[in-house]
């Protein structure tokens, strides 16, 4: 989930397709924007399991949840641009694979080992909890392999935000097919596909009753990912065959409509439905001018961190309310402060894990010093 963006590839010259100048650009921007996505599902379990606005919701917060999904475009538009032309042969998709494992696994490793070692105190009642289940070991075997998303337990549990790095193995693997799709249909069509594909799984799941593919994790989270990471891979083809360009004005205004409308409380549709564009604009007006506040160094260090504050946050928000009951701290101000601090302090946390754990954990799992 937390690729750096750099080194775009130029796109494959065909007879509808004009080759582009591969361009040696971090979009930065980009991961700026991936954490803020990190600190806002952070912010929701943070207010999920805190209930600071309880008396009265806030859509803002209450649809932090999809921008998971917006992880997911990014990750098929990162994808594109960094692999798709170098996964020639069996033993290119390969070492793509252990790249991608190399990347995400280490820290869900050692947080699905964290909460395992947990819900041993747990079963042995020395650590009280209102919801037991969430530390079932029994659903350690399906977290180690990053199965969870994919049916095999019928509730969360555990390192539970990880459903969404199980749902990101899953279209890695398919990524090879999405790409040379993505390059016979053209980004026009795959869009259409990629919409079609979100409408009907709403149309199928409210047949069935079942809650809408936006808010799927443990139940088949996997397919959730497939639509929208699927329109990242074609935003990507999309702005480099037509080699669109925009101005920071319009990248801007598109990122201020998108947080509007989780401010608005548009349907999940609508808002998921922005992502694709956030993306595409912030591209092209970084490929037309490579000057923005969001791209100062700071900001990248925080899109460095912006994968481990997507695993850390769950067992600082524990540690939280452990915090927050052993104090009796019950009012609106008191849990603002107390979920805050908590997320500054995954922050640093996740800082100091991408330098001294993930980055080395990586290359030695890669095996090629990236």
């Amino acid at each position: 989930m937390n690729q750096h963006i750099s080194n775009p590839l130029p796109a494959r010259p065909g007879p509808q397709q004009p080759a582009v100048p591969a361009r040696r650009m971090r979009l930065s921007v980009l991961d700026t924007y991936r954490f803020f996505a990190a600190a806002a599902v952070a912010l929701f379990h943070f207010e999920e399991n805190f209930r600071i606005f309880h008396a009265g919701e806030v859509h803002a917060i209450s649809q932090f949840y999809l921008m998971v999904d917006f992880f997911f475009v990014l990750s098929g538009f990162v994808l594109v641009h960094t692999y798709e032309d170098s996964i020639t042969t069996l033993a290119r998709y390969g070492d793509f694979m252990r790249k991608r494992v190399a990347r995400v696994y280490p820290l869900h490793a050692l947080v699905t080992l964290a909460f395992l070692a947990a819900s041993v105190f747990v079963a042995m009642g020395v650590i009280k909890l209102r919801i037991p289940e969430i530390f079932d070991w029994r659903l350690g075997p399906s977290h180690m392999l990053l199965l969870h998303a994919w049916g095999f337990s019928d509730h969360p549990g555990l390192n539970f935000a990880s459903w969404s790095i199980s749902s990101e193995l899953f279209v890695y693997l398919l990524f090879p097919l999405f790409a040379a799709g993505t390059y016979r249909l053209g980004p026009v069509r795959t869009l259409v596909i990629a919409a079609g594909i979100g409408i009907g799984m709403t149309l199928v799941r409210t047949y069935l009753g079942l809650r809408p593919w936006t808010e799927t994790t443990f139940d088949y989270g996997m397919l959730r990912a497939v639509p929208t990471f699927l329109a990242g891979v074609a935003c990507h083809r999309l702005v480099m065959l037509y080699r669109l360009r925009c101005s920071w004005t319009l990248a801007y205004a598109v990122a201020i409509t998108t947080a509007a409308a989780f401010f608005m409380g548009l349907p999940d549709l609508i808002i998921v439905a922005l992502f694709p564009v956030l993306v595409a604009t912030t591209t092209a007006a970084q490929l037309h001018r490579d000057t923005s506040v969001l791209a100062h160094r700071w900001f990248v260090h925080l899109g460095d961190a912006s994968y481990g504050i997507y695993m850390l946050h769950t067992p600082v928000i524990f540690a939280c309310l452990a915090l927050v009951r052993a104090f009796g701290l019950t009012s609106m101000g008191q849990l603002i402060a107390v979920a805050f601090a908590g997320l500054a302090f995954t922050t640093a946390l996740a800082l100091a894990s991408f330098r001294w754990f993930e980055s080395p954990a990586r290359r030695w799992i890669s095996g090629a010093g990236k």
